[in-house]
């Protein structure tokens, strides 16, 4: 789980001449942060783990609106870090969790 986290947030795309194909990527990138939040073992993941998937998220959500993203990219984006959330207590969570 760790390994995978840290290959998804550490790698740097390159921009694609085709919109599409730089999209999909990313749209991907977003449903593994989303599965790996999700999954059985998630819990084992540290809290500095999954304080860094969702802010790969937010970084993947500023890049489309700011570039040629689409709105489903926005949207999807959303979903880790509800998943994030989910595992947070109730505590820990600020305005940004529920928004």
């Amino acid at each position: 789980m760790h390994a995978i986290l840290a290959a998804l947030t550490n790698c740097r795309m390159e921009r694609f001449a085709d919109a599409g194909a730089e999209e999909a990527v990313l749209l991907r990138v977003l449903q593994v942060l989303a599965a790996l939040l999700r999954a059985r073992a998630a819990p084992l993941l540290s809290d500095s783990s999954v304080c860094t998937a969702v802010n790969t998220c937010f970084q993947i959500v500023q890049h489309a609106a700011g570039s040629r993203g689409s709105e489903l990219l926005q949207r999807t984006a959303t979903t880790p870090r509800r998943s994030a959330a989910a595992r947070a207590p109730a505590s820990a969570r600020g305005a940004w969790w529920t928004s």
